[in-house]
């Protein structure tokens, strides 16, 4: 091989010798031509042999390249490398091989003739600048920080993608995927993110979702930069505002599980079961100890149950006869405990006849205390849980009576058409009336005898008793110890004991006496006092008002008290019974003051007895000095009953003047006029 370099004579030289190997004219040289192209500046043509540029191990290497230096690069990867840089800068670029060969580019691109294309790894940053064209990748899958795509397009890693020019300034720009999109936990986590934000994190950014509604752009979803969301709206005022396109009583929102047959959607005016089942139920559920709270309007507003416009707290409506409330019915159509309106009343309602209306105090559910009780079979019972099958009112207590209406004689005689067994008390007599009929009229029961149930019996007045065999009349105290007749008891004409304490009185208000006690004694029944003087004397200081006083002759005189009456005719020895037989007289012949009295007493103002008494003022001889059965100053309410009252022959008066004599002794009194 022969090796040579031209140099500038030399070549000058072979010109000229050789005008048919080189030619040159005027612009161009041409080797193996006489006409070079115009264009160019060395025009080789052959047809078996080619050109042999300068070959250099790397093209790097070589010091300040000029611009446009053409080289072939031994080393790999092998090549023709031109600068397309400057010498101070080199920027040597592949050229092609002959063959049209791929040559791989750096960063990740390779280039076939003209096509540029994505091949391998980008090692640095790289831009792809369209300037009006489109780009466009077709087949396969796309992987942004992952070498094995999922899908089509597969963001992996920690970083953030945005879908904008400026991450601060929204421009037109769109995104259109087809298919699905999946957003997988960010950074290891449980959690995916699908933010809308300023990346300076400056002002408040919403994020909508739009859909597109027969060719009509609709705002689907409208999260608030606050956190609300809006459906319907792009305003939302709370966490989830949900608003309707029109006003209609269409469903707002509903809620319903897969098979679609039960739900509950919100209307416009409130809730309302929805599903495809015709037998759908509405159910407030409280979880566990929870409740269920219905509030209307703070503390005003009403709750209608069956109406829109109700007028209490709790109205139900429509219908005005139906069954309103049931408490519980164990299944039955026919029958509950609960409360319902029929024409003109309010029905309160059991199950059966064997079950009771019970009233109670205290407690939540039948453990207070029972106050009244109606059988099913329409028994009262007050005071029992067990009211006597045979009686339609039960009443027991032991610290409490029955009060009848109170009412005058003339209010009791002015009522209208009283019927048979009607009862009052008599407020003008103090006793209880019993209406008969219209043929008996009005009977006051403290003249009657009986115990027991008050019914008819014959004759018409009479009180009648059960006994166990046949209904008798019989004693004003029952079995019992339960009067039936008035109140209270005072020593009354008949001797009767209304109280039904053992006497014709009322004992824990009396203090009793006879001739076997002592003066000494407490004045009780069983230990009475001795004299009647020292009755009066204690029951005035225990504030007692009745001094009950056994037959017998007691010595006086009796010194009255205000208030405390004095009654006769009892008998210790009968266990305290009474009867006109026996008879109390109380006599004094003992002068005292000028005067001997059988009874004194001053300044009564307060209803005040003597009843069935003896009382007797003996004759006296001593001198001026006056006799009364009774005297009493100031008396106004002093009564006088059933009494016999005497008074002796008082004493001689003064002696008269020096000639004079004594005169005679005075002459017994005349006997009272009767009491009224």
């Amino acid at each position: 091989m022969l090796n040579f370099s031209l140099r500038a004579p030399l070549v000058a030289l072979l010109l000229a010798a050789a005008p048919a190997a080189f030619a040159q004219t005027t612009p161009g040289v041409g080797i193996g031509t006489t006409v070079p192209d115009v264009s160019a500046a060395l025009d080789i043509v052959s047809s078996s042999k080619g050109a042999l540029l300068p070959r250099v191990a790397d093209a790097t290497a070589l010091a300040t390249p000029a611009t446009g230096l053409l080289v072939f690069q031994t080393g790999a990867p092998a090549g023709f490398y031109y600068n397309a840089g400057t010498p101070a800068a080199p920027s040597w670029q592949q050229i092609a091989t002959a063959a049209g060969a791929a040559v791989t580019a750096s960063n990740g691109l390779t280039k076939t003739g003209q096509n540029m294309a994505l091949g391998g790894t980008l090692t640095g940053a790289t831009t792809i600048g369209q300037a009006g064209h489109n780009f466009s990748l077709t087949g396969g899958n796309v992987g942004l920080g992952t070498g094995t795509p999922r899908g089509q397009f597969d963001a992996a890693g920690p970083g953030d993608i945005y879908l904008v020019n400026s991450p601060n300034v929204g421009t037109t720009q769109s995104l259109f995927l087809p298919g699905h999109l999946f957003l997988a936990p960010y950074d290891g986590s449980d959690v995916a993110y699908l933010q809308a934000r300023r990346a300076d994190n400056s002002g408040t950014m919403a994020l909508r979702l739009r859909t597109y509604n027969n060719g009509t752009l609709t705002e689907a979803l409208h999260l608030a930069g606050n956190g609300h969301v809006g459906i319907g709206t792009t305003a939302p005022g709370s966490r989830l505002a949900v608003v309707a396109a029109d006003n209609s009583t269409n469903p707002i929102a509903s809620f319903q599980p897969q098979n679609l047959t039960q739900g509950v959607s919100v209307t416009y005016n409130g809730i309302a079961k929805t599903g495809t089942s015709a037998t759908s139920n509405l159910t407030l559920d409280g979880k566990s100890t929870g409740h269920i709270l219905l509030h209307t309007n703070g503390s005003t507003g009403n709750v209608g149950l069956g109406t829109l416009t109700p007028a209490t707290r709790l109205s139900i409506s429509p219908g005005t006869v139906e069954p309103k409330i049931t408490l519980y019915d164990g299944g039955s159509t026919t029958s509950h405990y609960g409360f319902g309106v029929s024409s003109g009343q309010l029905n309160y309602h059991v199950d059966g006849t064997g079950s009771s209306h019970v009233f109670s105090a205290g407690g939540k559910n039948g453990n207070g205390t029972e106050l009244m009780r109606v059988q099913g079979s329409g028994n009262v019972g007050i005071g029992t849980p067990t009211p006597a099958a045979s009686a339609a009112l039960d009443i027991r207590s032991t610290n409490k009576g029955l009060l009848v209406p109170r009412m005058r004689s003339a209010q009791r005689t002015a009522i209208g058409s009283p019927a048979t067994g009607l009862m009052v008390f008599d407020t003008d007599s103090v006793s209880l009336y019993l209406y008969g009929g219209a043929a008996e009229g009005w009977n006051k029961l403290a003249t009657l005898n009986g115990r027991g149930p008050v019914v008819r019996g014959t004759p018409a007045r009479n009180l009648m008793a059960w006994d166990g065999a046949q209904w008798k009349a019989t004693t004003p105290c029952d079995a019992l110890g339960a009067y039936l007749g008035s109140a209270p008891d005072q020593p009354d004409d008949n001797f009767l004991d209304t109280n039904c304490d053992g006497v014709d009185g009322a004992a824990d208000q009396a203090v009793f006496v006879a001739l076997t006690g002592l003066d000494t004694n407490p004045g009780t029944r069983a230990a009475p006092l001795r004299t009647p003087a020292a009755g009066v004397a204690l029951a005035a200081v225990q504030g007692k008002t009745q001094v009950l006083i056994s037959a017998g002759a007691y010595a006086g005189p009796l010194t009255l008290s205000n208030g405390v009456s004095v009654y006769g005719g009892y008998s210790a020895a009968a266990n305290w019974t009474r009867a006109a037989t026996n008879v109390v007289s109380i006599s004094n012949g003992v002068a005292s003051g000028g005067e001997v009295a059988g009874a004194v007493g001053s300044n009564l103002t307060t209803r005040t007895l003597l009843d069935r008494l003896t009382l007797q003022a003996q004759s006296t001889s001593a001198a001026n000095t006056s006799v009364y059965g009774l005297r009493c100053v100031n008396c106004p309410r002093l009564e006088v009953r059933y009494c016999t009252i005497s008074a002796g022959s008082a004493g001689p008066g003064t002696a008269g003047g020096v000639a004079a004599a004594a005169g005679a002794g005075g002459g017994a009194g005349p006997n009272g006029q009767a009491g009224s």
